[in-house]
């Protein structure tokens, strides 16, 4: 759950239009107009100049603020925070009650790293009019970050605040159900196991409610899953993800979720499925997650070249983190090598070398202590190996040399036997002749 922008709304009520008024071409909705073409994915530069003037000239024809907040709005989704900050400003100043406007400028003050600002902006939002949810959403997506971070009980109890207070508001709320029971989740994981019955309580109150309204959350089955998982229930866990996919197609932690549950389950080619469809659409760390756990679905299904390739990626994504190398090694050590048509040795030499990589790499960090030590064993391995064949061809070459000169010795002794045969027949041939 990320921080949540108030959008491009429609226009209030407009005053009386100054002399002369405008056309109706001039008055046609920008927010509508400025919405069309965020869902066309046409908003470059120019396009968002003109909306931005659109709205602006609608706020000085009506002096209807919505309108300049509507320009803050398009403004931010182009990319100019510091120009929709003055706009969300011009906002405040003008309607104090204006909440969605302190909203905005909050998570602008997130994104800028002033966390207490941001704060101290999402609570003046909630109290403006409408008392409207985006800023208790984010209110919840900043403590759930400090928590996580800190595990500060103080962090979570805000958290937890914010989203029952949307709840309170709005009790169809399914987002809300959602963070609820993922911050519950996360409280379990974190060693507290109570709130994983309290994390499934709130699922199962969300799917009620969901079915109530006729509506679905894939979001809901996917924590499901989790919480399944925790259980130890890989079976059910794998029938929640299931269900999540089936409901979004789209929904990147699912398919990741599922994909890691099969590779445990040995079930590659399905976990090879999904890792495509989550690299696909994820970024950042999904993105990351879904490349390394390919490179193992790969692995599985034999295909040790895209395998390779997939750790490659995975490292050119996140470059700090070993885990590919280690990955990469043991693909040589354990599966190439083995399927080589010659010795193994060349192939040993490339696992050792991606080992030694990921030793330099992860030898100072503390959660890779085990890995490093595993990577030191398997290189020790290698080189015995490499010595070992090294001493068989060595015998094989001494032994087909001791086998060349016995050849020759033979050979030697045959031409002798030979000679001598040649030279006995001759002796009897000039004998016979004598006695003619």
């Amino acid at each position: 759950m990320g921080c949540v922008s108030g959008g491009v709304g429609q226009r209030g009520a407009q005053t009386a239009c100054p002399e002369p008024c405008p056309t109706a071409r001039e008055l046609e909705d920008p927010a509508g107009s400025f919405e069309r073409a965020r869902a066309a994915g046409t908003l470059d530069a120019k396009t968002c100049r003109r909306h931005v003037a659109a709205f602006d000239r609608a706020f000085a024809l009506t002096g209807d603020v919505e309108h300049r907040f509507n320009a803050g709005v398009a403004l931010e989704m182009c990319g100019t925070s510091e120009q929709a900050k003055a706009a969300y400003s011009d906002v405040v100043r003008l309607d104090p009650n204006f909440g969605l406007a302190y909203n905005n400028l909050g998570s602008i003050a997130y994104r800028d790293g002033q966390t207490d600002e941001a704060i101290r902006l999402y609570r003046r939002a909630y109290r403006g009019r409408g008392r409207p949810l985006p800023p208790w959403f984010n209110l919840a997506h900043v403590y759930r970050a400090r928590y996580l971070e800190s595990g500060n009980v103080a962090d979570f109890d805000e958290a937890q605040r914010s989203l029952q207070a949307v709840l309170a508001l709005d009790s169809d709320n399914l987002t809300a159900y959602e963070g609820l029971a993922r911050l519950y989740y996360e409280r379990a994981v974190a060693g507290d196991r109570s709130y994983a019955l309290l994390a499934d309580l709130v699922v199962t109150q969300a799917h009620r409610r969901a079915t109530a309204t006729g509506r679905t959350s894939a979001e809901l089955w996917n924590i499901q899953g989790l919480l399944a998982l925790q259980g130890e229930e890989p079976t059910r866990a794998l029938r929640a993800f299931e269900k999540a996919i089936d409901l979004d197609p789209q929904h990147v932690d699912a398919r990741l979720n599922a994909a890691l549950l099969e590779l445990e389950l040995r079930n590659f080619a399905s976990a090879e499925e999904n890792l495509e469809v989550a690299q696909g659409l994820g970024t950042g760390a999904r993105k990351y997650e879904a490349a390394l756990a390919l490179g193992v679905a790969k692995r599985g299904t034999r295909d040790f070249s895209a395998a390779e390739q997939e750790y490659a990626k995975a490292f050119e994504l996140n470059g700090a983190d070993p885990r590919p190398l280690y990955n990469a090694g043991v693909l040589y050590q354990e599966h190439v090598a083995p399927q080589s048509d010659g010795d193994g040795v060349p192939e040993g030499e490339t696992a050792t070398a991606y080992f030694e990589r990921f030793t330099k790499m992860a030898r100072k960090d503390p959660q890779y202590s085990d890995a490093v030590a595993e990577a030191h064993h398997r290189m020790a391995n290698l080189v015995e190996y490499a010595s070992f064949i090294g001493v068989q061809h060595q015998l094989e070459a001494d032994a087909a040399k001791l086998e060349a000169l016995h050849r020759a010795e033979l050979e030697a002794r045959r031409e002798e036997l030979l000679e001598l045969e040649r030279s006995a027949k001759q002796a009897l041939d000039e004998e016979a002749g004598a006695n003619r």
